[in-house]
């Protein structure tokens, strides 16, 4: 693979996009070739990671080189719901491994194959590298609006036990709620959880 290619993926934890690549003079025809042998796999379109962290990655890790190459695909866009659950790191369970959740500046949900950009709002992210993630309480309470709330159990007990978020900041998240949002969603984030209910420690990997 090419030298330029193979260091900024090493810089970005094995992901980038095109335009990323065609910032340091490598085309698309080097892309491709390096598709067919395999040092690269494309994922989505313009998304690219490379071939031999897909192949020795499990399920989950996966999703996490899926997350990042989309992520560099749609520069300050900011990424959300269990996609920002994964990079930060948390068990997910019970979830989409094919779609990704950004916010970005939408007027309303806009649905694109693999990939829901949701309205921005006032959100401030936190950084892993050149990527913005939503903070851990409002991935985990979006997470149960979209996979459910096993999934959103899952992720927030585990971020309770790191001591990566509070029933405080949880809490104030769901407030944040919108009725309609509440309606529409997989779960209703809000019952249940001024007490944080435990999940079976089998969820989580030891």
């Amino acid at each position: 693979m090419d030298v330029r290619l193979r260091a900024l993926a090493g810089r970005q934890d094995g992901a980038f996009s095109s335009a990323q690549a065609a910032a340091l003079g490598v085309d698309h025809l080097e892309l491709r070739r390096a598709v067919r042998s395999g040092e690269l796999l494309r994922p989505r379109r313009a998304a690219y990671v490379e071939g031999v962290r897909w192949r020795d990655a499990d399920q989950d890790e996966r999703f996490r080189l899926l997350v990042r190459a989309v992520s560099h695909t749609r520069d300050g866009d900011i990424v959300s719901h269990h996609a920002a659950l994964a990079l930060h790191g948390l068990p997910l369970w019970g979830h989409d491994v094919d779609r990704v959740d950004l916010l970005a500046d939408v007027g309303q949900t806009v649905r694109r194959t693999g990939v829901h950009l949701h309205p921005r709002g006032d959100v401030r992210p936190v950084r892993f590298g050149s990527i913005g993630v939503v903070p851990v309480a409002r991935a985990v309470v979006r997470t149960a609006l979209t996979m459910g709330r096993d999934c959103a159990v899952v992720a927030g007990d585990a971020a309770l036990h790191r001591e990566m978020v509070t029933v405080e900041e949880l809490l104030a998240e769901v407030a944040l709620v919108s009725p309609h949002e509440g309606r529409a969603g997989r779960s209703t984030p809000c019952c249940g959880w001024t007490r944080w209910p435990s999940r079976p420690a089998s969820h989580e990997p030891v």
